[in-house]
């Protein structure tokens, strides 16, 4: 078996994971790396659609836009963490059917814009914290039914509202704790 080590320079973003028909390819520091077999005689494409982890985290994004990242429609992953982002805008997650971890944390948020995802989405894992959380008055459990971890820890100095104050008054930490204990049951 030859395997052949292919390296792309001048990527704009950093993938992890692109594990596509024999081929292998992780990034770092914009670069990305690709292993794959010669010998089965397909080219080397990396298609978007391809990517299921995608690493954005310390790039520099203020407001994040749907068609940023809308067509790596099979991501499972994405880290938005250290970017600088102030907004989420409608619809900026709702292509991504199959995303189940996103890390928001390490960013200027003040508000969690429960828009940004389609009606129902299979997300289990949604990290904000170290943001600029004021309020989640728009949060819900009902567009988030598989969600096990909310993390909201370390509240940025400045912040001069308890950012899980609301939380507290609608009770959805008790409420994510009971849908914890019932998953175990299951």
């Amino acid at each position: 078996m030859s395997l052949l080590k292919i390296v792309f320079m001048s990527i704009n973003f950093a993938l992890i994971d692109l594990v596509t028909g024999g081929k292998h390819c992780t990034a770092s520091n914009h670069h990305l790396s690709c292993v794959y077999d010669v010998a089965d005689g397909q080219p080397l494409a990396v298609e978007k659609g391809d990517i299921r982890t995608l690493d954005l985290s310390g790039t520099s994004i203020t407001d994040l836009e749907r068609d940023y990242i809308s067509d790596y429609a099979n991501v499972v992953e994405i880290n938005l963490s250290n970017c600088g982002i102030r907004s989420v805008g409608n619809g900026s997650f709702s292509d991504l059917y199959k995303l189940i971890k996103l890390n928001l944390s390490d960013n200027l948020m003040t508000t969690f814009n429960v828009d940004s995802f389609r009606d129902v989405n299979p997300l289990n894992v949604l990290v904000l914290s170290n943001n600029l959380l004021i309020s989640l008055d728009s949060f819900s459990l009902d567009k988030f039914p598989k969600l096990d971890t909310l993390d909201l820890t370390e509240k940025s100095v400045g912040t001069e509202i308890d950012p899980y104050h609301q939380l507290r008054q609608e009770n959805i930490i008790s409420t994510l704790e009971e849908v914890s204990k019932h998953k175990e049951h299951l």
